[in-house]
């Protein structure tokens, strides 16, 4: 992948390339990068997974910040707000595996189920299922929720994360804060929970 600048007010370019095995003509957008330098995709893993969608030139907000210290080689603030969705689903399993609450997964990590983003077994064989958000706004919270609530009675283990100052009322589900998961896995240095976290948020 290439990173660089894209000064305000660049034009975009059309440019056109005939296939000669399909003799199909592609037009691409093309504009110009400053300071472009190419980078590893297994030292930025996170831009790998994730790409812009409906778009070809466009302001990416979800990775903005992750770019801009990648670019220009700062770390991100040591803080669980400096996660990417992504990132806290799997900060999120990490907590539940070495918690000893969850030993295996059933379904890849966040692309499972709209209602969950972690389905596994604990020790038991029980269903563990864990949805995670970080959503400052209440009314999303509630609706993540109650999604997971929908499983309410079905024998699994309902484990909710989401921020620190939010709370809900349902014994039935368990609530754990973000900032709570995070300084738990980044208390001891020497781990590979520490090593985890310094890596997602000092990109290479």
């Amino acid at each position: 992948m290439l990173v660089g600048l894209v000064p305000a007010g660049s034009s975009i370019k059309l440019w056109r390339y005939r296939d000669p095995t399909s003799e199909h003509t592609h037009i691409y957008k093309v504009v110009a990068l400053r300071k472009a330098r190419e980078l590893s995709f297994v030292s930025n893993p996170l831009l790998a997974a994730i790409q812009p969608q409906q778009g070809t030139i466009m302001r990416w907000r979800m990775a903005e910040e992750s770019v801009k210290a990648i670019f220009y080689r700062h770390p991100l603030p040591w803080n669980v707000h400096s996660l990417h969705p992504g990132q806290l689903e799997v900060m999120c399993y990490e907590f539940l595996r070495r918690r000893g609450i969850i030993h295996a997964l059933l379904l890849p990590i966040g692309r499972s189920l709209l209602n969950v983003d972690v389905v596994g077994i604990d020790r038991r064989g029980r269903t563990i299922l864990a949805q995670v958000t970080q959503a400052p706004d209440g009314a999303q919270v509630g609706e993540k929720l109650a999604r997971l609530r929908s499983y309410k009675g079905s024998r699994a283990r309902l484990f909710f994360f989401g921020p620190q100052r939010l709370t809900i009322e349902d014994r039935s589900v368990r609530y754990i804060a973000l900032e709570r998961v995070f300084a738990w896995l980044a208390h001891d240095e020497k781990s590979t929970a520490y090593k985890m976290l310094q890596r997602m948020l000092s990109p290479d």
